[in-house]
Parts: C-alpha cells; structure tokens; sequence
C-alpha cells in the first residue's frame, strides 16, 4: 500500500496559508502584512457602519451577517500568525509520520490512510463550498441594482450599492468612482474564503493526523509481541510514541482553545443569521440571495461539524488505546511485563481531548449543544425583527 499520496494535504495547506502569508515554515512578512492591514481596515470600516446604523434592528442584522464572519476570520488569521512557531514544531514533528518506514504492515498503513483521506475530502469539499458562498455575496449587487434608495437610513436619497456593508469617508459620485471601489473590495473574497475555512484545514489536519497515529499505536498495542527478547524494544517505541502523541495534543489544545471558544459562540450565532437569511429569502423570493445563503450556511455548518467531528475523533481513537491494553493478554506475561501493562494502563485512562476555551471538550454532543442553540436564537430573533 502505497503512502506516498498522504502528503498531498500538508502541500493543499501550504498554498492556502501560503496566500495569506502565516504558513509556518515561511518567515516572509510583507505578504502577510499587506493582506492583515488591508483586512483589518476593512474589519474596522464594518464595524464604523454597524454603530452608524445601531438603532436600525434590521440593518444591523444584516450587517452582523457578513461582520461576523469577517470578525471571526480576522481572529483566526491573527492566532494563527500568533502560534506559528509552535505550528511550525508540529508541521516538523510529523514529517517522518509521512514516511513508508514509519510504518510496520498493510493494516498500519491503511488506519493512517483513512484518517488522512478524511482531511483531504474536508479541503476537496470545505474550500469550494466557503469560496463559491464568498464570490456570490460578493456578486450579489451586481444581481440587482447598484443604485438604491437610502433615505430610510437618514442618507442622501440615493446611494451606490457595495458588496459589503462598510463606511466610506467619501462619497461616490459617478460610476467609474463605483466600478473602482467595487473592484478595490474583491481582494476579501479570497482572504474571506481561505482565512474562515481555509485556516482551520492545517487544524483539522494536525488532529485528524494524530487520530491516525493513535490508532496505529493501538494496533501496535494488540500486537506487542510475546518474546522476551523484543519485548522491551518494541514497548519502549510504543510509550516513546504516545508520549510524543500527547505532548502534540497538548500543544494543539493550548494553542487553538481560546479561539475555538470564539468560534463556537460565533458560528452559533452566524446560524441563528444564515437561518434568518434563509427563511427571509425564501419568503421574498429573491432565488438568487437564496442560493447565496444557502452556501454560506453549509459552510458554516460544515465546519462547525468538522470542529465537533474531529473532537470526537480525538476522544475515541485515545479510548482505543485503553482498551488495546485491557484486551491484550497481558494476564500471560511475566512479572516484570505486566507491571509496565499495569502503569500503561494507569496512564491511559484519561482521554485526549480538543477543548474550547478549556470549558468544552468538542465531540458531537458538543454541535448537538450548539445547533439547539442556534434555532432557540433564531425563535427570538425573529420575533423582534
């Protein structure tokens, strides 16, 4: 079985991250800086229009729609550019997992295999989805008119339609002007796409990673030979390699929990909005805003669901290394071999886990918990707008 396929998706990761300037084993900052100062004005120009308009529920609704996936992108891209160094460990420390000598047999390298072809159907799928959601918001003036009626808002009459809900500190004032600015806004397509979903491939990569090797070294464990005389190499690999695999869990875990924290509380809320949107849509008649929001919820919900799917991942490919131990006939080894069972065993019993902000441990009761959340938000919001 050939493995040489698997590294496919640590070069998928390079080229995203390579865009927007934070991939860990590049030390350029001029790519990242100009992409970072661009969004970050952009970011704050949303917020300027979101409290020019605060007293307008409806409006800032549909401001908070597309402001809060700008927001929660901005804060993956800064913590991401904050651990690169502490990636950049990782990205090394798993080279040699990628490797055919790393592997004993067939069985070892197809657990690896399938735990990677995961991570590489999420980016086949995940970035097209969250990229198509981005060009059709951006395009979704250009299905209508470009030129609407803004008295309501205490605005001149009439104004030029953006594609996103930012405060310009000048006015526009023909079409060219228009056709300029609009063109100006198109470099948030690709920094939107790759930085709200995009970003978090390497995170799904790095753990969907670790759950391959947990259940290689689970394999490892049923088969731990019987004879004396290789018994202690090939236990001293096992223990060498878990303690590798729990100090990468910890450093994910330390280095991603405060923005999972983030990102669960805001995509609760962005599917409380892409179902408002939805639903608003629908009763409208706008198809082609419907189509839109319908992209921009699936790639929410995707990765919401690929945050909680991983978790749980985590969460059992750690148990079977527990129960690799209980189940191997440790009972039948000699003194000596079955006290090191017996510490193993001890060791074990606390599962790996990726939390959120250190309060919830992500597994699919986790989505269950957010998803409900989500539509009791939806409940109230519609009752007031």
């Amino acid at each position: 079985m050939d493995i040489s396929g698997a590294a496919d998706i640590l070069t998928w990761n390079k080229w995203v991250f390579s865009f927007l300037g934070i991939w860990p084993l590049d030390d350029s900052n001029k790519l990242f800086l100009f992409h970072y100062i661009y969004f970050m004005i952009h970011t704050c120009l949303e917020y300027v229009e979101l409290f020019k308009y605060l007293n307008n529920l409806e409006y800032v609704v549909a401001n908070l729609t597309e402001n809060l996936v700008i927001t929660l992108t901005f804060l993956k891209i800064s913590a991401y550019r904050i651990n690169k160094n502490e990636l950049r460990k990782m990205s090394n420390d798993i080279n040699d997992d990628f490797k055919e000598e790393s592997y004993k047999d067939s069985e070892e390298k197809a657990l690896f295999l399938e735990y990677n072809a995961i991570a590489q159907k999420f980016m086949k799928v995940g970035i097209p989805i969250t990229l198509i959601a981005a060009v059709l918001y951006y395009l979704r003036p250009l299905t209508g008119h470009v030129i609407v009626d803004t008295s309501h808002l205490g605005n001149t009459s009439h104004s030029y339609i953006m594609p996103y809900r930012i405060t310009l500190f000048f006015e526009i004032t023909n079409f060219q002007m228009y056709v300029f600015m609009y063109a100006f806004e198109i470099l948030n397509v690709p920094i939107i796409a790759f930085g709200f979903i995009g970003t978090d491939c390497l995170l799904i990569t790095l753990v969907l990673h670790l759950c391959g090797q947990l259940a290689v070294l689970s394999h490892q464990v049923r088969n731990l030979t019987m004879n004396p005389q290789n018994f202690q190499n090939e236990f001293r690999v096992i223990v060498m390699k878990h303690l590798r695999l729990i100090r990468i869990s910890k450093s994910l875990d330390t280095a991603f929990n405060q923005i999972l924290i983030q990102q669960l509380v805001g995509m609760s809320l962005l599917l409380c909005l892409a179902g408002y949107n939805l639903i608003a849509m629908s009763d409208s008649g706008q198809n082609v805003h419907l189509i839109t929001f319908i992209f921009y919820a699936c790639s929410v919900s995707m990765l919401l669901f690929a945050y909680c799917l991983i978790g749980e991942y985590l969460i059992n490919e750690s148990t079977k290394i527990q129960d690799a131990f209980y189940n191997s006939t440790w009972y039948n080894r000699p003194p000596y071999q079955l006290e090191l069972f017996l510490i193993c065993m001890v060791f074990v019993q606390r599962p790996l886990v990726l939390t959120a902000g250190k309060i919830y441990s992500l597994s699919l009761s986790t989505f269950a918990r957010v998803a409900k959340n989500s539509m009791a938000y939806l409940s109230v919001l519609r009752k007031f707008v």
